[in-house]
């Protein structure tokens, strides 16, 4: 007796291609991560190098963030007196003299019975304009914070100010 022929039906592969994208998709990021997770700064700077005769030689440079951190406050805009107490606080902490802003906060005062926070925040940024015209080069490597606070009187404005010196290690 003759028995049934039954025909194999063709594999079903979107299972498979799903997977495929998924693994894919994976490789894909171990490989971007490995990419940019451990990358070190070069510079061709040689004022950062220990070797002042090795002009050109790649340098690995990081920052050295501060802990103390100066606050002023202003009543009125004066930038020398800005200029002065930056110098007096460098040479009160013994930062070493390369030092530089590295992070600023602008915080403006306002009254919240007559003005909003936005005023606040605009004459923070007036503050912040007034600054870089006096001297564009104060704050070129800041990252610069606007901020509001009703804790203060309308007329003041407090400049939280962090320093950082560039530590360079010849490679």
């Amino acid at each position: 007796m003759r028995g049934k022929h039954h025909l194999e039906e063709p594999e079903d592969s979107t299972a498979q291609a799903g997977w495929m994208y998924a693994d894919l998709f994976l490789a894909l990021m171990v490989v971007f991560l490995a990419t940019i997770s451990f990358v070190p700064q070069f510079n061709l700077d040689p004022k950062l190098s220990s070797d002042p005769t090795s002009e050109g030689k790649a340098v690995y440079s990081f920052s050295k963030v501060y802990e103390q951190r100066l606050d002023i406050v202003f009543e009125n805009y004066d930038y020398e007196f800005l200029k002065s107490e930056i110098a007096k606080f460098i040479e009160d902490k013994n930062f070493d003299t390369g030092s530089e802003i590295v992070f600023i906060q602008i915080v403006a005062g306002y009254d919240p019975e007559y003005e909003t926070s936005k005023t606040a925040i605009d004459r923070a940024l007036a503050f912040s304009k007034k600054v870089d015209k006096s001297n564009r080069l104060l704050l070129q490597h800041a990252s610069t914070t606007l901020s509001a606070s009703s804790t203060l009187d309308s007329e003041q404005v407090v400049l939280q100010i962090t320093f950082a010196v560039r530590v360079g290690v010849s490679g």
